[in-house]
């Protein structure tokens, strides 16, 4: 297993092909998705989040809290301060697309927010 790590640390990108190891596919979006119906355009876009691998390490790859900081003195009104703002998830959707790390479920959610909106 040593042996093996040493090897992959040492190969190129074309090396790690040769030898099986490729990195995914990255997920692409369907061309021209807001000419076709809702229901092809819903099922090209749960295709599109499908493609995504699944993040089977306990590494958070993207920040999902509700907030980073509480805010002084509390939430107003009975409303928590700590609600994450409808543009902040949009951001993270972003940056999960750019990315195109793997992803574990509440990220598909907020790409599925992102995409429907």
């Amino acid at each position: 297993a040593q042996q093996a790590a040493k090897l992959i640390k040492t190969l190129n990108s074309e090396g790690l092909v040769e030898c099986g190891l490729a990195p995914p596919l990255r997920p692409t979006l369907a061309a021209g998705l807001d000419k076709l119906p809702v229901k092809q355009r819903l099922h090209n876009l749960q295709n599109f989040i499908s493609s995504f691998e699944y993040n089977h390490t306990n590494d958070q790859y993207f920040n999902v809290r509700k907030a980073s900081i509480r805010p002084p003195g509390g939430g107003v009104d009975g409303v928590s301060p700590l609600n994450r703002p409808l543009a902040r998830v949009m951001d993270t959707a972003k940056n999960i697309i750019r990315t195109a790390l793997p992803i574990k479920c509440i990220e598909a959610v907020f790409l599925g927010i992102y995409l429907t909106a």
